[in-house]
């Protein structure tokens, strides 16, 4: 297989200029694994996992099947990650079921786009139910167009052997003491609510 004047003469400046006017997606898909050089230009976009905005569910399905694929070298590179609804109201579900999260070991940030309260709860209890030393990189929380986080209250069970606690808070409360108390940093971008 000869390899193109694209993959050798171009120089990267003009190869992350292309890079700003695509997707994340798009950059992997076309970029990630064609030869060394190509990988290193394209790093930060390994780094920093875009998925689902303005997209429609095939797209975001076949970029989570691209993630699951070349998930060693992916998933452990991940510093932030960034999940929209926007295109798919189903994306964010789909993204945790499909997903092993807990595999982005130095995950620092989390944005989420158009989330409602129960799939912010569902990332949360899928990060503090991780082994202890899982997330502590994990410091920066940013949700923007939340639906339902003013209204929704939700019931905290804790388990130990001598005791059962159960009790209803708000969203915002959960949100604040997520990660184990280990989020420094937590955004809050809606009709309502700034933080």
């Amino acid at each position: 297989m000869s390899t193109s004047k694209f993959e050798t003469n171009l120089p990267d400046e003009i190869i992350l200029e292309i890079c700003r006017y695509l997707s994340w997606f798009d950059v992997i898909i076309a970029f990630y694994n064609l030869n060394t050089r190509l990988n290193r230009t394209v790093n930060v976009y390994r780094k920093h996992v875009s998925i689902g905005n303005n997209c429609h569910l095939k797209q975001f399905r076949y970029g989570c099947s691209f993630l699951l694929h070349h998930e060693s070298s992916l998933l452990s590179f991940t510093r932030t990650l960034t999940i929209s609804n926007r295109g798919s109201p189903s994306a964010a579900k789909y993204f945790l079921s499909q997903i092993p999260l807990q595999d982005m070991i130095y995950l620092e940030k989390i944005t989420m786009i158009e989330f409602t309260g129960g799939e912010i709860l569902s990332y949360l209890h899928v990060i503090e139910t991780a082994s202890e030393n899982m997330f502590q990189h994990l410091t920066t929380l940013h949700i923007y167009d939340p639906n339902y986080i003013n209204d929704s209250t939700y019931t905290f069970l804790h388990n130990s052997e001598k005791e059962q606690i159960e009790y209803e808070s708000t969203i915002i409360n959960r949100i604040l003491t997520g990660n184990n108390y280990r989020l420094k940093s937590i955004i809050i971008n809606g009709d309502k609510i700034y933080m």
